[in-house]
């Protein structure tokens, strides 16, 4: 983050005429409190944190394609070329010096400090309308929250940013805060995004794809199932989370969602398909034959497809061992998610969930109905009590229905062990390649042993390869190593245990 101040002023100026400016305004008193005069220069300001994101769906997509190569669903493609760095995520030998996990750490902490620009300059309601200060600062707080909780997820304690970086304020070197630390002020974001945003805005419309009411109240209901999860076991939170999620449920007319009975539809490109989905909550949007804007084209075919950075793993696509089979016979989502699913196992899946091309429309969807579905059931599950588990399984049953299709039969189970279970592996079949499974795993601390099992099956080979995963320390691979050249910009940050 040493560069940051670099970025204020290349922001500044992206959204600004140069000229104009410094005419007016005597260059040694440029400032972000003086530059935010009008309803549209706060606009833009917004559009530009939206386009600070647009890194995820670009070339390469560095934290979708690295999520799914570290999870057992993902791995390095024998078709694409080999390149170290790539195959050192596959095989989870991945170090401090790997450039993918800093362009993640970097970029993240790009958005973050422009949602930080935004809240803390975009406030002057004498010169922009009250309603506009208020959509913005609630779109800036969300986003802030949605990147936060994607580090500390990712590295544990983090810098946690909540001012522009800047000489004068003496930020440029912080220390890493606890991770509780980070949660509280992420659910304070969401819960000030859920006051303050619209309930929802119109596909079509020029606001389509900004985050809306319902988007804070599921990521707000997503962090509380996470915090109850591993590593806090805040097992209270079970209760916040199926609150927070009921309320989207129990709204869903309100918030404009409910769940698309084709899952094929839901990660069209067809542009009339989209505007009639309600499964979307929180995505980033792509239209072909837009530059880099608000709306612009998307690359997740062109890296999972055409370019093969992330292929299935042998234990995604297998159908030969029904014990490791993702899928079942007759389910719809099967083909909408891969291809080439071997009866003999061979690495030749191919990911198609995405349009291929270098210029597609296709959406990135980080937030949908039915993952309100699957972690409200969650929820209850590990609540527990046969009212909540009958619940539970109702509700994973409705996705399993409107997606997988009428031929797999209805899900029953036994006990509450015999329907996590069963849960894991529908949330697995549902958000394939989606950005989930990672996280998921860690949530459900079954993170590492599911890595090993899987790097086993997809190589043929011995488990005791695998033992430098968790033998150096238990916790490794856990998280992600801080990048080492954060650890030498900045003497306050320390590295991650086994890195």
């Amino acid at each position: 983050m040493k560069n940051n101040i670099l970025i204020i002023i290349s922001f500044l100026f992206v959204f600004s005429s140069c000229k104009k400016f410094l005419e007016e305004i005597p260059q040694d008193q440029v400032t972000n409190a003086n530059f935010y005069q009008t309803d549209n220069d706060a606009i833009a300001a917004i559009n530009g944190v939206y386009q600070a994101m647009r890194f995820e769906v670009g070339n390469g997509i560095p934290t979708t394609f690295m999520l799914e190569q570290i999870s057992d669903d993902g791995c390095n493609s024998p078709l694409s070329s080999n390149v170290q760095e790539r195959i050192d995520l596959d095989i989870m030998n991945y170090n401090s010096y790997h450039t993918t996990v800093a362009t993640v750490w970097n970029n993240s902490y790009t958005v973050i400090n422009r949602a930080n620009n935004v809240i803390k300059f975009v406030t002057d309601t004498t010169k922009i309308k009250d309603s506009i200060v208020r959509r913005v600062q609630a779109q800036a707080r969300f986003l802030r929250a949605f990147y936060h909780f994607r580090l500390v997820q990712m590295f544990g304690d983090i810098p946690l940013m909540l001012e522009p970086a800047d000489v004068q304020a003496g930020n440029l070197f912080p220390r890493r805060t606890p991770t509780k630390v980070v949660y509280d002020t992420i659910i304070s974001d969401l819960k000030f995004a859920e006051r303050n945003l619209d309930s929802f805005y119109a596909y079509s419309s020029a606001n389509g794809g900004r985050v809306t009411m319902a988007a804070a109240k599921v990521l707000l209901g997503k962090v509380y199932l996470t915090m109850a999860g591993y590593p806090l076991n805040l097992t209270a939170n079970y209760s916040l989370a199926a609150d927070k999620l009921n309320e989207v449920i129990q709204n869903k007319i309100g918030f404009n969602t409910d769940l698309n009975t084709s899952y094929a539809n839901i990660f069209t490109t067809n542009v009339a398909t989209k505007q009639a989905d309600k499964e979307r909550i929180f995505f980033t949007r792509g239209t072909s034959g837009l530059a880099a804007t608000f709306g612009a084209f998307t690359r997740m075919g062109w890296s999972f497809r055409d370019f093969r950075f992330t292929t299935p793993t042998k234990d995604f696509a297998t159908n030969a061992i029904a014990s490791r089979r993702v899928y079942e016979t007759g389910d719809l989502r099967r083909n909408v998610v891969a291809n080439s699913f071997d009866t003999a196992g061979a690495r030749n899946s191919l990911v198609v969930k995405y349009a291929a091309g270098t210029d597609a429309g296709d959406d990135f969807i980080w937030l949908r109905y039915s993952d309100v579905l699957m972690m409200y059931a969650e929820a209850l599950l590990e609540i527990g009590g046969t009212a909540n588990l009958d619940a539970a399984l109702s509700l994973i049953n409705s996705v399993r229905r409107a997606h997988g299709g009428t031929t797999i039969p209805l899900l029953t189970y036994t006990d509450q062990a015999d329907l996590r279970t069963k849960l894991q592996q529908e949330r697995r079949r549902e958000f394939a390649f989606e950005c989930q499974r990672w996280f998921d795993l860690k949530r459900w601390d079954i993170l590492i042993p599911s890595i090993k099992s899987s790097l086993v099956f997809h190589n043929n080979t011995n488990i005791a390869i695998y033992d430098f995963i968790d033998k150096i320390d238990p916790n490794r691979y856990k998280v992600l190593p801080i990048p080492f050249q954060e650890t030498v910009n900045n003497p306050n940050i320390t590295q991650n245990p086994g890195f």
